[in-house]
């Protein structure tokens, strides 16, 4: 794509190659159905999500798609750093739960040399062929429990130790959540763990697979300079405060905003090497569609 100044910006001419569509979707109640209906439209174009970049600009936003967001909004309510730990894997719930898809996908892999390292961590060895019985029979229960049970009932679950033993930290967690007489911070964190606990267990399953880089989805922090060959840019103006892509594009907003707003469509644009997609889950305000327009004169608009 030829790069042109962000306050200019316009990222694609009638000169370049490739397709570009834009999904306005006034017929559909806004939300997420208007992305679904979208996607049937490439679909039918040979566009996937395997082979397409999806870019939404907060973890909030890719959280309602991937299904986790009961678990991201649990780490929120844990303090400011709550999601960046989610993120990071440096927390004892989340790392432990990590561990437990890492032993699931090895087993589901056949990757047995894996697995033996894995279960070796957590002091679990395979000394005998009825020991190997038993600990696929572990798995297998365990993995029934993932799709259908709570992060709770997980970890009651391996409570007993038979495969993974439960760290230190975890374990003074868990005797924690049901003390008496705890200062704030201490109920604040007992809290957390009785509150997670309630969480399905399949939001752990999406996270780890978005943190492992298995889905397409991504915030546009993450791609800063990297490039694909499809993009679909989702804008969800009711998922952040800091910018408003909407009113940017109707010339409404304020100048600051107005400025970063630019700035970030541009940067979510110009990732698309051959083919971009804009899809618009919230009603555009009177004055955005003329720019769009403009902007994106050769694309196609689906309205």
């Amino acid at each position: 794509m030829t790069s042109t100044n962000a306050h200019q910006l316009r990222p694609f001419s009638r000169e370049q190659t490739g397709e570009v569509h834009l999904f306005l979707n006034s017929g559909i109640p806004a939300g997420p159905e208007r992305l679904t209906a979208a996607e049937a439209t490439l679909a039918r174009n040979g566009w996937t999500r395997e082979n397409s970049k999806y870019l939404l600009l907060t973890h909030r936003g890719i959280a309602g798609t991937l299904e986790y967001a009961n678990l991201l909004e649990q780490y929120r309510q844990l303090g400011r750093y709550g999601p960046d730990d989610l993120m990071a894997r440096n927390e004892p719930y989340i790392q432990y739960l990590t561990r437990i898809e890492a032993v699931c996908t090895a087993f589901r892999n056949n990757d047995f040399a894996e697995l033996t390292s894995l279960l070796d961590e957590g002091r679990t060895r395979i000394t005998t062929h009825a020991h190997k019985r038993a600990i696929s029979e572990a798995i297998r229960a365990l993995d029934a429990m993932r799709t259908t049970g709570t992060v709770g009932d997980v970890l009651d679950l391996m409570a007993d130790g038979r495969l993974l033993a439960i760290p230190g930290k975890l374990k003074d967690l868990e005797r924690r959540r049901t003390a008496k007489d705890l200062d704030e911070r201490d109920q604040r964190r007992a809290d957390f763990s009785n509150n997670l606990r309630n969480v399905p267990y399949r939001e752990v399953i999406s996270v780890t697979h978005f943190i492992d880089e298995l889905t397409p989805f991504s915030t546009q922090h993450g791609v800063k300079g990297d490039e694909f060959e499809n993009v679909v840019v989702v804008v969800d103006d009711s998922a952040w405060n800091r910018y408003n892509i909407g009113k940017m594009l109707a010339g409404t907003d304020k100048p600051d905003r107005t400025e970063r707003s630019r700035n970030l469509f541009y940067v979510c644009c110009s990732r698309a090497q051959r083919s971009l997609a804009v899809v618009f889950i919230n009603d555009l305000p009177d004055g955005a569609e003329s720019t769009l327009h403009d902007w994106f004169a050769s694309g196609t608009t689906h309205p």
